[in-house]
């Protein structure tokens, strides 16, 4: 029996290994469609100090065949924004690392812009101020394995899972 909040994210294969700059994992959603995403950077600060639970990852848009193929996956194409995430996903088995490549230069966005509806202001991955909007921009925070089913979701148009908030 498991405590984690139901998902359309699919559990592919729990692990605790330790996660490197350029790791490509794999995910799956109700369709059963493997997809891919991208570690960029570990231990990002994002108006905090860096901490070794926050990883800025990358989603790709795919086609429906759910073969890796690297030369797909480009920063140039992107389902959603970068995402800070926490461990979870991986610890929890919603993401399985299917290569190790590492990062060039030509892989990462040259400014990751996220949006803090708080403040009303830009920042980067390290929390420094942006003095505009630069897309692709994501929402600052810190996202669980449930927003980023979420987000997913929305991306990918499955119905968002109804979650009971009540206690």
């Amino acid at each position: 029996m498991s405590n984690r909040e139901p998902t359309n994210l699919r559990v592919l294969h729990p692990s605790r290994e330790k996660r490197i700059c350029g790791d490509f994992f794999a995910y799956e959603m109700p369709d059963g469609v493997r997809r891919f995403g991208r570690l960029i950077a570990r231990a990002v600060g994002l108006a905090f100090e860096p901490h070794p639970v926050q990883h800025l990852v990358y989603f790709f848009a795919g086609d429906q065949s759910g073969v890796f193929d690297v030369s797909r996956l480009r920063r140039d194409r992107l389902l959603i924004p970068p995402l800070v995430v926490n461990q979870k996903p991986w610890t929890l088995g919603f993401f399985k690392r299917v290569a190790r490549i590492p990062l060039a230069q030509d892989d990462i966005l040259p400014v990751h812009c996220f949006y803090s509806a708080w403040r009303n202001k830009y920042f980067d991955e390290t929390g420094r101020e942006l003095p505009r909007r630069i897309e692709p921009c994501g929402e600052f925070g810190l996202h669980s394995y449930l927003t980023v089913d979420d987000a997913l979701s929305a991306a990918l148009e499955f119905p968002c899972v109804s979650r009971d908030t009540s206690e």
